[in-house]
C-alpha cells in the first residue's frame, strides 16, 4: 500500500513537471535529498536514476545479443557510469543541495547559456529536503522580453493614435486626460519610465489610464532586469581588470628590482676588472724590476 502511494506521488510529480514545460528551453526537474532525479521531462534521466550530486547514472547490463542480464534473483543487473555535468551547473547543484535558494546562470554542454532558479522543498519528518530546479534558456528568455517590449511599444503607439482621434470627437472633459496620455508617451519615448497617469475616474478614460500605468510598469521591470544583468557583467569585468592592474604593478616592481640588481652586478664586475687590471700592471712592473 505504501509503495503504491509513493508510486502515485512520483507519478503526480512527473505530470506536474511535464505540464510545466512551456516551450523550447523551458523546463523544471526535481531531485531527492541525495541528488537523484525524481521527476524530469527527460524520462531517461528518471529511468536511469541520474544523480546530479555524484554525477553517475544506472544503466542496464546487456549481453552481446543486446538482452538484459539478470542476477541470481532474476532482477535486471545495472551498473553505474559517469555522465557529464558542466562545472557551472555543478556549482548550482551544490548550492541547492546545501539549502540555498536563488537564481544562477550556467552554460550547458552545447554551449548554450541558461538561467536557472532553484530552491529546496522541506519534507515532513527527518527526510532530507528535495531540490526544485527551473531552467530557462537565456536566448528564449531575452527574446520573450524583447517581444513584450515591442508589443508594449505597439500598444503605446495605438494609444497615441487613439488619443489623437478622440481629441477631435469628444468634449474638453475628455481632451485633457488624453493630452496627459500623449505627454506621458512622449516621456516614455525619451526614456523616462517613471511617468504614471493619475486615475481620476472609473469610466473608460480611467480604465485606459490604469492599463497604461500597468503597461509602463511592465516595461520598466523588463528594462531594470536587463540593466541589472548588464551591471552584474560590468562588475565582473571591473573585478578582473583590478586583478590585472594589481598583477601589472607587481611585475613593474619586480622589473625595477631586477634592473637595480643588474646595475649592482655591473658595478661589481667593473670594480673587479679594475682590480685585476691593477694587479696585472703591478706584476709587469715587478717582472721588469727583476729583469734589471
Amino acid at each position: 500500500m505504501v509503495v503504491d502511494n509513493l508510486s502515485g506521488v512520483v507519478k503526480k510529480l512527473q505530470e506536474m513537471v511535464d505540464n510545466y514545460n512551456s516551450g523550447e528551453g523551458s523546463y523544471a526537474y526535481l531531485l531527492d535529498g541525495d541528488g537523484g532525479v525524481i521527476a524530469h521531462p527527460d524520462r531517461q534521466q528518471v529511468n536511469e536514476v541520474y544523480n546530479y550530486k555524484t554525477m553517475k547514472k544506472s544503466v542496464l547490463v546487456r549481453d552481446a545479443n543486446g538482452e538484459n542480464i539478470k542476477d541470481e534473483k532474476n532482477n535486471e543487473r545495472t551498473v553505474e557510469i559517469d555522465f557529464p555535468v558542466p562545472p557551472s551547473m555543478q556549482a548550482i547543484i551544490a548550492k541547492v543541495m546545501t539549502g540555498e535558494t536563488g537564481v544562477g546562470e550556467y552554460t550547458d554542454l552545447n554551449g548554450d547559456k541558461n538561467i536557472c532558479a532553484y530552491r529546496t522543498i522541506s519534507l515532513p519528518g527527518k527526510s532530507d529536503p528535495w531540490s526544485l530546479i527551473v531552467v530557462q534558456k537565456k536566448s528564449v528568455a531575452l527574446a520573450f522580453m524583447y517581444d513584450v517590449t515591442k508589443k508594449n511599444i505597439q500598444v503605446s503607439l495605438f494609444v497615441l493614435a487613439l488619443s489623437a482621434l478622440l481629441t477631435f470627437r469628444f468634449s474638453r472633459r475628455i481632451t485633457n486626460p488624453l493630452i496627459d496620455i500623449v505627454n506621458a508617451t512622449n516621456q516614455i519615448k525619451d526614456g523616462d519610465l517613471t511617468v504614471r497617469l493619475d486615475i481620476k475616474s472609473s469610466n473608460e478614460i480611467g480604465v485606459l489610464a490604469m492599463n497604461f500605468n500597468k503597461m509602463v510598469s511592465e516595461i520598466q521591470q523588463h528594462r531594470e532586469g536587463l540593466e541589472e544583468l548588464v551591471a552584474g557583467r560590468t562588475r565582473d569585468l571591473d573585478g578582473a581588470n583590478q586583478e590585472l592592474t594589481a598583477l601589472n604593478e607587481e611585475m613593474i616592481a619586480m622589473n625595477e628590482i631586477l634592473e637595480d640588481t643588474n646595475k649592482r652586478l655591473e658595478d661589481e664586475n667593473k670594480a673587479r676588472r679594475q682590480v685585476e687590471d691593477n694587479l696585472l700592471l703591478r706584476e709587469r712592473q715587478y717582472r721588469a724590476l727583476l729583469a734589471f
